[in-house]
């Protein structure tokens, strides 16, 4: 699972896996995120 945000703060969780060759990513889903996954996004990728 990841989780990413854009130039206007909107945080999205994204679930995706590779193919087995690695050239391929497929993405099962996307959401917005919660407001406590948006939180813990800003915390811990943007402290320092």
């Amino acid at each position: 699972m990841s989780t990413c945000a854009s130039m206007r703060a909107n945080v999205l969780v994204v679930r995706h896996c590779y193919r087995a060759d690695g050239d391929v990513i497929r993405i099962i889903s996307a959401r917005k995120a919660t407001k406590a996954e948006s939180k813990e996004y800003w915390r811990c990728c943007h402290e320092g």
